[in-house]
This record gives structure tokens, C-alpha cells and sequence, in this order.
């Protein structure tokens, strides 16, 4: 025999141990990259599930005092609470232009453009065109009044922290207004959760 004829066998011969050991290899392969498919890093990577947030309307309705007297009152609504009141409307300095009930439908209709919007997180203190100022913004880091996000303009001279403290209907069950560098502001989904209904009694009136 040829050592020509020799090689060749031996080439043939390693040929086919080699095949065989890929055939027996390719299935283990494959049998681990199925498992990584369930191991818990791959877990890790799957999307956060989205927290909805409340379906809530904001409208300006009428508010019985213990006095007996009815203010106009802005009110948050849903379908699984009962109404919540959140500013009531009695002063009347502000002339006949702005008189109490024009300022709930204003400022109530505003609310609820905001919260479509999705930026009413957060009402905070402020000032705009050197008046103080109550705003709304999504994020409450370095939030600014402006006028895509203004929600009540208050009286020069007045201070916005103490009118926030003072109008929130909350205030008399300890309140959910917090302290910031440079002003004040209230969570709104925390305080419709926390806030007592239309049963309850209401603050006095700054607006």
C-alpha cells in the first residue's frame, strides 16, 4: 500500500471520530441555551409593569358650610372615593370679573387640562410676573412657574407658603404640604387619597 493510500485512509478515519463527537456536542449546546432562556437573569430584563394612576375628573361644584352657608368649592372626583374637596372659593375683593364661582370653573378647568396633560403631580408655591404664585408640575425638582403650568395667582404681598398651608381642605387632619428650598408643594394623588370628603368640614377660605 501507497503512503499516499495510508494518509488518506487516516484523513477519512478522523474525519469521522470528529463528526461524531460535534453530533454528540450540538444538542448540549443547545440544551443550555434553552436554559438560559429560564434562568433568572433573563428575568431581569423583562419591562416593568405600568402603575396607573387614578381615573380622577376636577370640577368646581357647591360646598355647604357648618354655618349653613354654600361656597363654590373645587372638587376631585372619582369612581372609588367619594368627592374630595380641595380649595373653596368665598372671597369677593377680587371684583366682579373674578368673583368666587368664576374663580372655581377657572381654576378647576385648568385642573383637569393639567391632569389630561399629565403634569399635575405636584401644585406647588411660587411667583410669576413678580405675583406669588400656585402651580402645577410633574417633577418637583427645580420647578418653576410659567405660564403652561400656572394654576392660581394670589395677591402681591401675600406669602404662597402660608395660603398653601391654609386652603388645602387637608390641613385640619395634619396636612400633606411639604417644605422645599425656595417654597412649598402638596403630592395631589397622595392628598386625594388622604384627604377627608365633602362630609368632612372645610378649611377657611383664602380664595
Amino acid at each position: 500500500m501507497k503512503k499516499t493510500d495510508i494518509i488518506v485512509a487516516l484523513i477519512g478515519f478522523a474525519g469521522s471520530i470528529l463528526a461524531s463527537i460535534l453530533a454528540a456536542f450540538i444538542p448540549m449546546l443547545s440544551s443550555d441555551s434553552s436554559d438560559d432562556n429560564n434562568s433568572p437573569s433573563s428575568e431581569k430584563n423583562l419591562p416593568e409593569k405600568n402603575i396607573q394612576s387614578p381615573n380622577l375628573s376636577f370640577f368646581c361644584g357647591s360646598y355647604k358650610t357648618p354655618e349653613g352657608e354654600n361656597v363654590p368649592a373645587t372638587i376631585i372626583r372619582s369612581s372609588s372615593k367619594a368627592d374630595v374637596p380641595m380649595f373653596f372659593w368665598k372671597d369677593t375683593s377680587w371684583g366682579p370679573k373674578w368673583d368666587p364661582q368664576t374663580r372655581c370653573q377657572e381654576v378647576s378647568r385648568r385642573l383637569q387640562i393639567y391632569y389630561n396633560n399629565g403634569i399635575i403631580d405636584y401644585i406647588f408655591s411660587g411667583s410669576l410676573n413678580n405675583y406669588p404664585t400656585l402651580c402645577v408640575s410633574k417633577e418637583i425638582k427645580d420647578s418653576q412657574c410659567n405660564d403652561q403650568n400656572l394654576l392660581i395667582t394670589l395677591k402681591s404681598g401675600e406669602n404662597v407658603d402660608d395660603v398653601l398651608q391654609e386652603v388645602i381642605a387637608f390641613r385640619h387632619s395634619g396636612g400633606l404640604t411639604v417644605e422645599r428650598d425656595g417654597g412649598s408643594y402638596i403630592r395631589v394623588f397622595e392628598y386625594w387619597q388622604n384627604a377627608p370628603t365633602t362630609n368632612g368640614s372645610p378649611s377657611e377660605s383664602r380664595f
